[in-house]
């Protein structure tokens, strides 16, 4: 579906064709060189394609959101009125980020999106639906990494043809640090940038500023923001004992404007980034 929704309409001048493994890449790899079978195989293809946009649109526009606006005066509230701990402070869906030696000098914000889809419960959450609005609050910004797996896993396939030692080896660098994180006690939830609670992984970017984890620790970005080493975690940690992990969900034109404004980038590039989790059709938009 990905491919066909996604991928496929931004090549007009190529063929784009999924396979789902490699043992199925024999029928693609004899049509395509066939100049009696080609036309018709990369016809079937379209036609395929063509079905599954039209069916993914479809289902799309059974979506039903609110406006970004009602979503926040339907935010989650504590039940326990008694609970008063010192808490980082929010505005609107953001959470502002203040310097630690000194509380009165905000040092940056932390984005967010709100769920937007309707919800049988009328409550619609974010993060800082969990952070206090009035007084100073607390949260946890961390990355942590296994290094030079990598190395070694590339030296076992080249010098050695250890292909399965290698698999195994990036294994357990993943593994070290996911035992890491378990050995750590906390209270509350651990929600990660790109992940479905904040699904915007440009927001490790300001994380990253934040820790300094590059110069600190070697933990790199890439253009796409994946992060370097890839046996690296890097979450947050929210306190509030009543926090909940939940899916923003899809969200709508409105909210997208909203955010871009908010974060100083293109609608264009936050849709990009978003792409996933759009509750509309980007290319009918243009």
């Amino acid at each position: 579906q990905y491919t066909a929704v996604k991928i496929a309409p931004r090549y007009h001048n190529a063929p784009v064709i999924h396979v789902l493994d490699a043992s199925k890449s024999v029928v693609v790899c004899g049509n395509l060189p066939s100049k009696d079978k080609k036309d018709d195989y990369l016809e079937e293809i379209a036609e395929e394609y063509n079905d599954i946009r039209d069916d993914y649109y479809a289902n799309l526009k059974q979506i039903r959101t609110i406006p970004i606006n009602d979503a926040r005066k339907k935010r989650w509230i504590s039940e326990n009125e008694n609970f008063n701990i010192t808490k980082p402070t929010f505005l609107g869906d953001d959470i502002l980020i203040f310097d630690p030696q000194d509380s009165t000098k905000q040092i940056s914000t932390l984005f967010g999106l709100r769920q937007q889809t309707e919800r049988d419960s009328n409550v619609y959450m974010y993060l800082s639906d969990f952070i206090s609005s009035t007084t100073i609050d607390y949260i946890g910004l961390f990355a942590l990494a296994v290094f030079n797996v990598e190395q070694e896993a590339q030296r076992l396939v080249q010098k050695e043809t250890d292909d399965y030692s290698s698999i195994i080896l990036k294994l357990l660098g993943d593994h070290l640090t996911e035992a890491y994180l378990l050995s750590v006690k906390y209270q509350g939830i651990r929600p990660a940038a790109g992940y479905p609670t904040k699904p915007d992984h440009t927001e490790k970017l300001t994380i990253w500023k934040l820790l300094n984890a590059k110069e600190s620790i070697g933990i790199e970005l890439t253009k796409s923001v994946a992060m370097q080493p890839s046996s690296a975690v890097s979450e947050l940690y929210v306190a509030h004992p009543e926090s909940t992990y939940f899916v923003v969900g899809k969200i709508n034109e409105d909210q997208v404007r909203d955010y871009a404004n908010r974060k100083g980038m293109s609608i264009k590039e936050i849709e990009k980034w978003l792409s996933s989790i759009l509750a509309y059709d980007v290319d009918s938009q243009q």
